[in-house]
């Protein structure tokens, strides 16, 4: 971290020109963009939703952040529709709903001094959006809401193990939220299946080679790597699985309603670093949550030891409830129990019954039956909070 970091932020209103804004003002809200300046120099994009354009502003004392996961976006939240999507319910239920974006992605793509074409900006994975992203946004959200407003925290995958990252190595933030809800964390991830764990096995045997694969600053993954996967791995349309974040999480599983296949087509993968990817194949091998392994003479350099540190869960004091899925490629039921015996304060952990259909890694955000499955568990922990 900079000796003297300083977090610069700037309100710059409802965001007409954002694709987000334009989708919520389509679904009869209001959406406004306000940028936030991480302390190594990254701008973020956070959207907030603050009421119907109907009903304009409404006075709010329960504030709510929502972090997307895996090469995701703020817009994630909102691809259900009115009436479905968790940001919508959540307004129309009194809160206050902030929407975050992580570096790297289509929203918080610019730095202060680093080029988005330069190595260097690329060089970070969820360690540091955890470290520096979430820090700076709820930092901000505190500063910009109601003085005596409570803060929650909802998290999917990516956005889950970033916001564990914050609490088990800066333990204040536990006193400033108020709860926290992980919808299929990727903390422990040694039951992972899929392709996920060809890359992680791939980066064990040659990190260079990978890297050049995976795409050595942004993740984009070679067009002959995406069609091996899609050969050993698609379950689906062959459409969904030449979208790598569909492929990597469930096969590119058939999206059976049109409308809503074509909105996460247009918005998904949204960007991401391919170190990112790298930490997630990193835990898949080690079974442990740990930070980045940039091999044992960085190590030293950075950590002080040969190997990576592991992250201090049990510094997570606050209370936090636990949302999986046993059709989950990424976020087994079998790790989730096993973060579930680290934290001190769990208050939940709801596994999805079965249904039907495979309830996976991103149906926690933007499945059909989210809501039912998912969004009404939380309103009942939310009550309880």
């Amino acid at each position: 971290m900079p000796k003297n970091p300083v977090r610069r932020s700037e309100h710059i209103g409802t965001f007409s020109n954002s694709l987000l804004s334009d989708v919520t003002n389509l679904h009869g809200y209001i959406a406004e963009a306000h940028n936030v300046v991480t302390p190594d120099g990254y701008t973020l994009t956070l959207h907030r939703i603050p009421g119907r354009v109907e009903t304009k502003r409404r006075n709010k004392n329960r504030t709510i952040i929502l972090h997307h996961g895996l090469l995701g976006s703020s817009v994630d939240w909102i691809l259900l529709g009115p009436n479905h999507s968790l940001a919508y319910l959540l307004n129309d239920a009194g809160y206050d709903v902030w929407l975050a974006n992580a570096r790297g992605n289509k929203y918080s793509k610019t730095h202060v001094t680093k080029s988005v074409y330069s190595s260097e900006y690329w060089d970070f994975s969820w360690h540091e959006i955890g470290l520096y992203d979430l820090s700076s946004i709820i930092d901000y959200v505190k500063e910009n809401t109601l003085v005596k407003s409570q803060i929650y925290f909802v998290a999917h995958s990516m956005g889950a193990a970033a916001l564990t990252v914050l609490l088990s190595t800066s333990p204040q933030y536990n006193t400033i939220l108020n709860l926290v809800i992980l919808l299929a964390p990727l903390v422990f991830m040694q039951q992972a299946k899929g392709p996920f764990r060809i890359i992680s096995e791939l980066q064990s045997l040659d990190y260079n080679a990978t890297l050049k694969i995976l795409g050595e600053n942004q993740f984009i993954p070679s067009e002959k790597f995406i069609k091996a996967l899609t050969r050993k791995f698609c379950k689906g349309d062959i459409k969904l699985c030449e979208n790598p974040l569909l492929l990597l999480s469930d096969g590119g599983k058939v999206i059976s309603d049109s409308t809503r296949m074509k909105n996460i087509l247009a918005h998904v993968p949204a960007g991401g670093s391919t170190k990112t990817i790298m930490h997630f194949g990193q835990l898949i091998s080690s079974g442990r949550f740990e930070m980045f392994d940039g091999g044992s003479t960085m190590n030293i350099k950075k950590y002080g030891i040969a190997s990576p540190p592991k992250y201090h869960l049990r510094e997570i004091k606050l209370p936090v409830a636990l949302f999986s899925s046993h059709d989950d490629w990424l976020s087994t039921v079998p790790d989730i129990i096993k973060f579930l015996s680290y934290i001190p304060n769990p208050v939940v952990h709801h596994i999805v019954q079965k249904t039907s259909k495979e309830f996976s890694h991103f149906d926690f955000v933007w499945g059909e039956e989210a809501p039912e499955l998912v969004y009404k568990h939380i309103f009942d922990i939310l009550k309880q909070y």
